[in-house]
């Protein structure tokens, strides 16, 4: 929740802001930013590609 709120609070001082995830080994940068999009996003649906969950299978829980 602390990483949300500082988030929001440089969006509310910014017109755009972008949040950069290191990549690993096992690439999973795209499932941690799918994570936070639906974080930020007060845990709305977010659409993701079949591609995606497929090679990600711990984010199928996010809400489609």
């Amino acid at each position: 929740m602390e990483i949300k709120n500082k988030i929001i609070d440089v969006k509310n001082l910014v017109r755009i802001i972008y949040i950069i995830f290191n990549n690993h080994p096992h690439g999973n940068a795209i499932a941690n930013a799918c994570e936070m999009l639906q974080f930020l996003n007060d845990n709305k649906t977010i659409e993701i590609p079949q591609t995606i969950l497929k090679s990600f299978p711990r984010i199928k829980s996010i809400k489609q």
